[in-house]
């Protein structure tokens, strides 16, 4: 139940626009009553040009409250959209998001030049006080940050923390020589690869990449929605994040809060993961033979050792190879095969951890996200993360697959908990 205080806000609010829309665009339909793409068109057009009495800008978080009255009126008159979230209205939060960018811009050049360089030496602090994490939203999408920066910022090319970056601007492929995942950057003029760490999962880009792909919302999985999303403040969900992007300042803030809870005092700023970079003190992880950065000339790439483990190491196939929805002659061949890995160094997996699990989750007592969280733990442990996100995202694409004679006849135990995991999670 709102305050006194927040009605009467709300009402003004609302009042105000209503006003707004009269006089601008003759318009005296109620704000409820508007189609969605057209009172996104008026959000835009009142949000970058409202002012104040003296004719000055508001602030953006102003403007955001101005939001936020709106949405409690039209929640409350059930309007079938939620202009916070909806992608329909992603235009409209980009104005105020556009404007947050550019609020300090004046300062820009004085503030760039006092900020610390980020190290390599941070990077270690950050990641032993667990700051650095993928249990939260904040640790992942820090990591995100860092790793981007770390692999793929140049001299002379545009910056990794760019409002423009693009989820589809990064890729996971495989090397088709060595069979290794890698990471390729699309935005510069040579080819950049991070590769994968199968040894070290903690410090792997690809796998941080994958669970970020894991936990982002449906809306934003396009190559052209924005690399950088806002994090929600729960983990109950699957997706952790919203569909509006992070800009500039909140990355800012979300690296400076970083450094003063590890202690750290200085100034710092995505601007610090550039100098550290370009100054050669933000580095990739020793493993040189696993992590180097090469271009697109070959003769110009690191030579890995063969020192990587392939008994031991489960390299996945990255989410771009997968089966199409409809089933074909050669479909044996689609799947990915180095899913087909000894499962000698693994538990067997039998049906009666299967049934076990299927039934504690059957006789939970609680809500359908507490069935999902006990059932994803279940796969984690047993498949470990990496491998469980890429049979999730296999299932969850493909409508049609083969089991007999495939590699996913290896998971043939483990097939009924991840179909009754995809079950929940799309059941409303």
């Amino acid at each position: 139940t709102n305050s006194y205080n927040t009605i009467r806000k709300t009402k003004h609010e609302v009042r105000r626009f209503a006003l707004y829309l009269e006089d601008t665009f003759n318009e005296k339909c109620p704000i409820d009553e508007l189609k969605p793409e057209q009172l996104c068109t008026y959000l835009k057009h009142y949000f970058g040009n409202v002012r104040k009495a003296d004719n000055t800008e508001y602030e953006p978080d102003t403007l955001r409250s101005f939001m936020l009255s709106i949405e409690r009126y039209l929640k409350s008159r059930q309007y079938p959209y939620n202009i916070l979230e909806s992608p329909v209205f992603a235009s409209c939060r980009e104005v105020i998001q556009e404007k947050r960018d550019t609020w300090a811009k004046p300062t820009k050049n004085i503030s760039n030049s006092k900020v610390e360089a980020f190290t390599s030496e941070h990077e270690s602090l950050l990641r032993q006080m667990n700051i650095i994490t993928r249990d939260t939203p904040d640790g992942l999408l820090l990591e995100l940050l860092i790793n981007n920066s770390k692999y793929f910022d140049q001299r002379g090319n545009e910056s990794t923390i760019n409002r423009s970056l693009l989820w589809g601007d990064l890729e996971i492929k495989t090397d088709p020589t060595t069979s290794n995942e890698y990471i390729e950057y699309k935005r510069s003029t040579v080819n950049l690869r991070a590769y994968a760490n199968p040894s070290q999962s903690n410090y792997c880009p690809v796998a941080s990449l994958r669970l970020m792909t894991y936990h982002r919302p449906t809306q934003c999985s396009n190559a052209d929605a924005p690399f950088y999303l806002v994090p929600r403040t729960s983990t109950d969900q699957r997706v952790w994040y919203k569909t509006i992007r992070a800009g500039r300042h909140r990355l800012d803030l979300l690296i400076q809060q970083s450094m003063q809870k590890a202690g750290v005092q200085g100034k710092f700023s995505c601007m610090s993961l550039r100098k550290g970079k370009i100054k050669g003190l933000l580095i990739p992880s020793t493993n040189s033979e696993l992590l180097d950065l090469s271009s697109s000339n070959s003769a110009k790439k690191v030579k890995r050792e063969s020192t990587t483990s392939n008994s031991s190491s489960v390299m996945i196939k990255p989410a771009d190879i997968i089966l199409p929805l409809q089933p074909s002659e050669n479909h044996q061949d689609d799947i990915p095969s180095p899913i087909a890995v000894s499962l000698n160094n693994k538990r067997k997996l039998t049906s009666n951890d299967t049934f076990h699990a299927l039934y504690s989750a059957a006789h939970l007592k609680s809500s359908r996200q507490s069935k999902i969280n006990l059932l994803r733990k279940y796969l984690e442990d047993t498949l470990g993360l990496v491998e469980f996100l890429t049979l999730y995202e296999y299932l969850s694409r493909n409508s049609y697959i083969k089991l007999q004679g495939t590699p996913i006849e290896h998971y043939e135990h483990i097939l009924p908990v991840l179909l009754t995991l995809l079950m929940l999670e799309n059941t409303a």
